[in-house]
């Protein structure tokens, strides 16, 4: 009674994109690593964040204080440096390890709450 619909694929396609990208990812030699053969890994410093300042606003003499969330790159605000306590590095992936489970990348020095690892490229 109705008729078939113009945007209806025609049988035995999968919609599959045909592009370079897919050419050359094909062309590759998959193969499986253990997280550990590619990152070094720890965990981090735990700060409480009840105990600190922060600062939604980023100035220059702040550090980003990451916490276990997926919101606004996991970064809860900014705070100032800490006496005796290092900063994570720069460059570095952080990954929480309990309730929310988030991996982000982090291209400033950062300190964080508990249960973060950092991941460092080897």
């Amino acid at each position: 009674m109705g008729s078939k619909s113009n945007n209806q694929k025609p049988k035995g396609q999968s919609g599959k994109v045909i592009s370079p990208l897919n050419q050359k990812l094909s062309s590759i030699e998959w193969g499986e690593f253990r997280l550990g053969d590619l990152f070094d890994i720890s965990t981090s410093k735990s700060i409480d964040e009840g105990k600190l300042i922060l600062s939604k606003i980023f100035s220059k003499d702040c550090i980003e204080f990451v916490g276990r969330t997926r919101e606004n790159n996991g970064i809860k605000g900014y705070t100032k440096i800490i006496d005796k306590i290092k900063p994570n590095p720069s460059n570095t992936i952080s990954i929480s390890q309990v309730g929310t489970i988030a991996t982000q990348l982090r291209k400033n020095s950062w300190y964080a709450s508990q249960n973060i690892f950092i991941t460092k490229s080897k």
